[in-house]
């Protein structure tokens, strides 16, 4: 399917350790400094007003966001760039569970209610899989609630077979990673949850 096909795409090119690498030796990329194939670490962007960051250009294998670092572009090798994934993925969880029970209190029908149930689960395992990342040795390896063969509920895997990481597109696009460029930042420009409650 194209989903599959894209999650592929997105996936390699957010893979935590090209082959060349040895996961033994991978560490995380410090902002100021490089990543495993010598690309930087963090690039500030001159932008304070979220709305300026819409019109800033996507670079493959970071997130825009901002930490106590800075506003900017944070490589998938950065701890930073998963703490931007966790707080935005914390979010669009709460967000959920807000949705799920305005529904049971007032007229949401059990079709409606069971679906989005079901998705908050899907978040919330995504949110332990992205927690877990954020808070392991080193960017790589299988860490965390999955297996390295676990796949997501719709047959994507979060795990290549020599360990490094994989980011199915949904997982990607529902913690707001593609934000900057194309994908407007807020609920206003991305539907609510496509950035996790915005690229802050």
């Amino acid at each position: 399917s194209k989903e599959r096909a894209d999650a592929h795409v997105i996936g390699k090119v957010l893979e935590m350790g090209a082959s060349s690498t040895n996961q033994k030796d991978f560490k995380w990329a410090t902002v100021g400094g490089k990543t495993s194939d010598g690309k930087d670490a963090f690039i500030a962007t001159n932008t304070k007003l979220k709305s300026q960051l819409r019109t800033l250009a996507q670079r493959e294998g970071y997130i825009l966001g901002k930490t106590a670092s800075g506003v900017g572009w944070y490589h998938m090798e950065t701890r930073e760039a998963h703490e931007i994934l966790v707080k935005r993925l914390e979010k669009s969880v709460a967000k959920k569970r807000s949705e799920i029970a305005q529904d049971k209190c007032c007229c949401g029908s059990e079709a409606v209610i069971s679906k989005k149930e079901a998705e908050l689960e899907e978040l919330f395992d995504t949110y332990k899989e992205m927690k877990a990342r954020r808070d392991a040795d080193k960017p790589g390896g299988t860490v965390g609630v999955k297996k390295r063969d676990a796949k997501t509920d719709r047959g994507d895997g979060y795990y290549y077979a020599d360990g490094s990481w994989a980011y199915p597109v949904y997982v990607w696009d529902s913690a707001g990673g593609a934000c900057g460029g194309a994908v407007a930042t807020g609920p206003s420009g991305c539907g609510g949850g496509a950035c996790g409650g915005g690229c802050g």
